[in-house]
Parts: structure tokens; C-alpha cells; sequence
């Protein structure tokens, strides 16, 4: 659609990273907003630790899953910012890292990473924001009918496609205020769940090349595995006693 945003005369302001950094400058301002309401206030050190295992982790499994493009571009590994982060790559490294800034801070994991879901909902929709301008995970052919339109695939192709990065925006958006309001102490569990469940339904109707696993797409079945993990989390994680 519009991948490159701007040009200036040193470099490209790519619209994938730009919305993709707006979207993590929101989620700071959003952190620091709930942390002046909590007893147990975000971090900095939280933060940097899920900012850098996310893009660190989801950057590895992208190459991982298209080596046979990188093998033969090196120069192009560590170019993040012209697009190549993996979704669920970034999720679990962003929580790992978290958890790792908890255990260096001698932090409970669970109360905090429960004061990181508010942003949940605005991650996902930074990410189908950002896929929106780039092109990527565009909707697969159909008939001209209810949210579907005329869209070009990742070569610029145009058909009639579902509007997949649309509704993720949309859903996305209804959850993130609904989350920067909600007072339950697993927000977390529920905020992520319904997210990666919604993706899930979405990601059915995507036109993207994927690896499939008896004709059902990789990404769909760790939505539905990390799913399970967040119903898991909601019966046996602890309540924060922080109720805002």
C-alpha cells in the first residue's frame, strides 16, 4: 500500500517501522500513565527488557522462517527497520524478557506482568496498523461482498481480498479501550487471550504465503496453543492485589 512513508536525503522513513515505534511510544506513555495509579509502578528496566527481547526474538524467528531469502543477503539481517519481525516471536520474547527483568529486580512475574496488559491490545493493533501500509498479512481472493475490497497482495497484485489488516484494527482498537479501563486483577490472561484468539479468526482469511501443517496454517495453531496458555493462567495465576 505505502510502505515508504517519506524519503529524506540520507535514508527511507519506512511506514512499517513508523507506525511499529509509534505504537511502542504510545505503549510506554500508557505504562507510565497506569504506573502513577498503581502501588506497584512499571519499571523502566521492565520495559527495555521486553523491548529488547521482543524485536531480538521476533527478528531471529523471522530470518529463521525465510532463511532461504537471507542466506544469500547477509547485509540484510539486522535490517529491522525495513520490515521482518515475526507476531508470536515478539510476544513470547517481549514476556520472557519481562520475566527476566523480574527476576533480575527480585519482582513477582506474574503481578508484573500483568501491569504490561493494557498495551496488549495496542500492540496488535500497531502490528495490522503497520502490515496495513506495508502490505503484508493481506486477505486472501474472494468475491466482491461483505469487507472485502480491492487490495494488492505483498507484489503490488490487486484483487478482491478480504480486508484482514482492517479488522484487526478494528477489534484490536475495541479492546484497547476496553482494556485501559478494565479493573480485573488477571487482565493480562484475558486481554491476551481474546487478542490472539481474535487472530487467529482473522489469520483464516489471509492470503499470505505460511507454513502449513496438514493444511492448516503454523500461525493459527500457536494462537490456538497460547490460547490454551492464557485460560491455563486465568485459573491458577494469582490476583494482583493492585486493582485500579
Amino acid at each position: 500500500m505505502f510502505p515508504i512513508l517519506a524519503r529524506t536525503r540520507w535514508f527511507f522513513i519506512y511506514s512499517y517501522t513508523a507506525v511499529l515505534t509509534l505504537g511502542l511510544l504510545l505503549s510506554i506513555g500508557i505504562l507510565y500513565w497506569k504506573a502513577q495509579k498503581s502501588e506497584q509502578p512499571i519499571w523502566l528496566d521492565g520495559i527495555l527488557f521486553g523491548l529488547f527481547g521482543g524485536i531480538a526474538t521476533g527478528r531471529i524467528v523471522f530470518v529463521a522462517i525465510e532463511w532461504g531469502y537471507y542466506a544469500e543477503r547477509g547485509d540484510e539481517l539486522g535490517k529491522i527497520w525495513q520490515g521482518g519481525l515475526n507476531f508470536h516471536g515478539v510476544l513470547l520474547g517481549a514476556m520472557l524478557g519481562i520475566g527476566i527483568g523480574a527476576f533480575i529486580q527480585k519482582r513477582p512475574f506474574f503481578p508484573s506482568l500483568n501491569e504490561f496488559a493494557p498495551v496488549i491490545p495496542l500492540l496488535f493493533l500497531a502490528g495490522w496498523g503497520a502490515c496495513w501500509l506495508e502490505g503484508c498479512a493481506y486477505g486472501v481472493e474472494t468475491t466482491l461482498g461483505f469487507f472485502s475490497s480491492n487490495l494488492p497482495d505483498h507484489l503490488g497484485v490487486f484483487s478482491v481480498r478480504y480486508q484482514t489488516q482492517l479488522a484487526g484494527m478494528i477489534i484490536s482498537s475495541l479492546l484497547l479501550l476496553w482494556g485501559l479501563f478494565e479493573r480485573n486483577g488477571r487482565n493480562l490472561p484475558f486481554l491476551l487471550g481474546i487478542s490472539l484468539f481474535t487472530h487467529a479468526m482473522i489469520t483464516q482469511f489471509r492470503g499470505d504465503s505460511a507454513i502449513l501443517i496438514n493444511n492448516i496454517r503454523l500461525d493459527i495453531i500457536i494462537d490456538i496453543v497460547l490460547v490454551l496458555f492464557c485460560l491455563i493462567l486465568i485459573q491458577y495465576s494469582p490476583v494482583s492485589d493492585n486493582k485500579r
